[in-house]
C-alpha cells in the first residue's frame, strides 16, 4: 500500500498508514542495530538478494516468500532475516533469532532485502502525501465553511429592494389618534387614545343576552373571526 500511496485520497487512512509504517520501520532499524552490535554479521554488501516484488503476486513470489518464513512465528521476513551457517534453509525474523539454533552469535548473519535508505525514503514519501492530503482537506473545510455562512442574512437584499423607498414615521403619538382595524367593509375604528395616552376600551362583556349589541365578524375566510363589538344605538366599537 505504501508503494501506491498516491492512489489514497483519504487523509485519515493515509495518516493511519503513516503511523503504522513509522512504527514498523523504527522497530526494524532498532533490531538491526541491536543484532549487529551483538555480533551478528551484516553481509548485505557481499550478498545481493533479489528485490521484493511489490507489484505482482505470482507463483514464484509466493514460493520465495515460503522460503523466508520465520522458523518460530512463521511470519514472512519481508525486510530482513537472520540466518546461520549451520542451516541452509532455516531463517528467523529479527525478534526470534535467539531461538534458531545454539550456535555462537558470530556464526549468524543478517540478510537485508530493503536497505535503511529505502525504508526511510518510503516513510518520507507517505509523509509527504499525507501532508498534501491534510492541506487539501483544510482548504476544503475553509471553502465549505465560507459557503455555509453567507455574507448577509437571508432575505436582507430582497427586503432592501422592496422597502428601500418606504418612509419611517418616528414622531411620537399626539394622544388623539384613532386606531383602525381592517375588515372586508373597510377600516373601522376600534379604540381611541386620549391626551394622557390611556386607551378607552369596551367594558368587559359577560353575556350577549339582554343587550342590544351587534357582533361584527369577518367571514371572508373559512374561519370566522370576531373583529369588533358595536354597542347598541352607538357607532363606536
Amino acid at each position: 500500500m505504501a508503494q501506491h500511496v498516491e492512489e489514497e485520497q483519504c487523509h485519515k487512512n493515509c495518516s493511519l498508514l503513516l503511523k503504522e509504517l513509522e512504527r514498523i520501520v523504527e522497530e526494524e532499524l532498532q533490531l538491526r542495530k541491536k543484532l549487529i552490535d551483538s555480533g551478528v554479521r551484516d553481509v548485505s554488501e557481499q550478498i545481493e538478494l533479489p528485490k521484493n516484488c511489490l507489484d505482482q503476486l505470482d507463483e514464484d513470489s509466493a514460493e520465495y516468500d515460503d522460503k523466508r518464513l520465520c522458523h518460530a512465528c512463521k511470519h514472512v521476513c519481508f525486510f530482513s532475516a537472520v540466518a546461520c551457517v549451520c542451516s541452509q534453509s532455516n531463517v528467523s525474523c529479527l525478534r526470534h533469532s535467539h531461538y534458531m539454533c545454539r550456535c555462537p552469535v558470530q556464526r549468524r548473519y543478517l540478510m537485508i532485502w530493503s536497505s535503511e535508505n529505502e525504508l526511510n525514503s518510503t516513510v518520507q514519501r507517505v509523509r509527504n502525501h499525507c501532508n498534501c492530503l491534510k492541506a487539501n482537506q483544510n482548504q476544503q473545510e475553509i471553502v465549505s465553511s465560507m459557503m455555509r455562512l453567507p455574507s448577509v442574512a437571508l432575505g436582507v437584499e430582497r427586503d432592501k429592494e422592496e422597502h428601500s423607498e418606504d418612509s419611517i414615521n418616528v414622531e411620537p403619538c399626539g394622544g388623539n389618534e384613532t386606531v383602525f382595524r381592517g375588515t372586508h367593509e373597510g377600516n373601522i375604528p376600534i379604540q381611541r387614545a386620549d391626551a394622557s395616552n390611556s386607551i378607552f376600551t369596551a367594558p368587559e362583556v359577560t353575556s350577549d343576552e339582554d343587550r342590544g349589541e351587534g357582533v361584527l365578524v369577518d367571514d371572508t375566510d373559512d374561519e370566522i373571526e370576531v373583529v369588533g363589538v358595536r354597542v347598541a344605538n352607538s357607532s363606536s366599537y
